[in-house]
């Protein structure tokens, strides 16, 4: 199932995977920002209307800062060291931007803090970082291995359909290099 997946998304439009990792970026922003308030309060936060508009805000501060940096443009199937790098740049500016507007918007009134703790930031920037960083690492070599099943593979046609024949098609089976794909026998 999970192959079937990977196949359909790597056919895809360049600009529909672009506009996937857009949106599936944004909704980890969320979810990390979410779980911030609530590993800094000790319990599963829901915010106030004021608080939640900020939180809201912050796909739309983060995504730009990612589209700057290129983020989308890079193939999540050969990502190295300096896409990550950028990646971790990225995160560490957008950490910033948001809590700068999350302080000039200086609300209330959030149970247990006078206003928003500066720890959230900085719980928000570790996690940010691990989970988009995470997620591409995971994307790369999910995407590295299914390519490199499918297309690194040389095809082989074994002569002898005997016994010697069949232990070595079974072999090839768990080769990462070669491909059975027929017997050939002079019978």
């Amino acid at each position: 199932m999970i192959k079937k997946a990977v196949k359909k998304l790597s056919k895809l439009d360049r600009r529909l995977k672009q506009l996937i990792m857009v949106l599936s970026d944004s909704l980890i922003i969320l979810a990390v920002l979410l779980g911030s308030f609530s590993l800094r309060f000790g319990y599963l936060y829901w915010p106030t209307d004021e608080l939640l508009i900020v939180i809201l805000v912050s796909p739309l501060i983060a995504i730009p800062i990612f589209i700057g940096f290129r983020l989308y443009i890079s193939i999540t199937r050969y990502i190295g060291s300096r896409t990550l790098l950028s990646t971790v740049q990225a995160v560490s500016l957008y950490a910033i931007a948001w809590g700068l507007f999350a302080y000039m918007s200086s609300i209330e009134n959030i149970p247990g803090a006078k206003d928003i703790p500066r720890s959230i930031v900085f719980i928000n920037w570790m996690f940010s970082i691990i989970s988009l960083v995470g997620v591409r690492i995971l994307a790369s070599w999910i995407f590295s291995n299914q390519s490199h099943k499918n297309h690194l593979k040389k095809n082989v046609i074994i002569y002898g359909a005997g016994d010697s024949g069949r232990q070595l098609s079974l072999a090839l089976q768990i080769s990462d290099k070669y491909s059975h794909i027929a017997f050939i026998d002079d019978d």
